[in-house]
């Protein structure tokens, strides 16, 4: 999250460095900077609600798939509703970097490649993600709703499966955590973790906080 804050927006406004951020190299000098016995605080690592989404993910017999992710963003959108029609009008606005330093509705701070620009994209949470096996062939169609949230579930029901080995059942159910840089602040599923690992986790110098498991 830290690097996609300062790093990720619309490509057509701005030259994404992916391959950096891919790279082997870079991977390397980020877990460099963790320290297996305290919390190393977000700006070591850069410089400077409930909402309306739904995924599904649709699988036929011979294989074909859909990943698909919807959003007005926030709960009503932008509270607007279409006049004779009869749905909701999104502030997707509130995705782009809109002031210095300053918090969406999600908590997220972002950079500037994502300032408010015409005709630019905003970013988004939003991971509809088609996994593959070695061979080629669909293993799993994933996708969430939840704000930024959505980022870390994804990524970690496909590390429950492929690394873990768990099924897909268990891998969704089992419980989650989540850190986007800023708020320095790691949210874990509430009633998931034993007390004493919440304890450990706190005594490294983490600000905690529990949620209900959602996405």
């Amino acid at each position: 999250f830290a690097m996609r804050n300062q790093h990720v927006a619309d490509p057509a406004y701005y030259t994404v460095p992916m391959a950096w951020m891919l790279s082997t190299s870079v991977g390397d000098s980020l877990r460099r900077t963790i320290d297996p016995a305290q919390a190393t605080p977000t700006p070591a690592l850069t410089t400077p609600g409930t909402g309306s989404t739904t995924h599904y993910s649709v699988v036929d017999a011979e294989g074909m798939a859909v990943a698909t992710t919807t959003t007005i963003n926030d709960l009503y959108g932008c509270g607007v509703t279409v006049s004779g029609a009869g749905f909701l009008l999104n502030d997707e606005m509130d995705d782009f970097n809109t002031a210095p330093n300053r918090p969406n509705s999600w908590g997220q701070v972002q950079g500037s490649p994502n300032n408010v620009e015409p005709g630019k994209r905003p970013l988004s949470n939003m991971t509809p993600t088609m996994v593959l096996d070695p061979e080629g062939r669909l293993m799993l169609v994933l996708g969430s709703r939840g704000g930024p949230t959505i980022i870390t579930q994804v990524l970690q029901v496909v590390v429950n499966v492929i690394d873990f080995r768990m099924d897909l059942v268990d891998a969704v159910g089992a419980p989650r955590v989540h850190h986007q840089a800023l708020p320095d602040r790691l949210r874990v599923d509430r009633g998931g973790f034993a007390p004493e690992v919440i304890d450990s986790v706190r005594a490294m110098g983490h600000e905690v906080t529990d949620q209900s498991p959602g996405g």
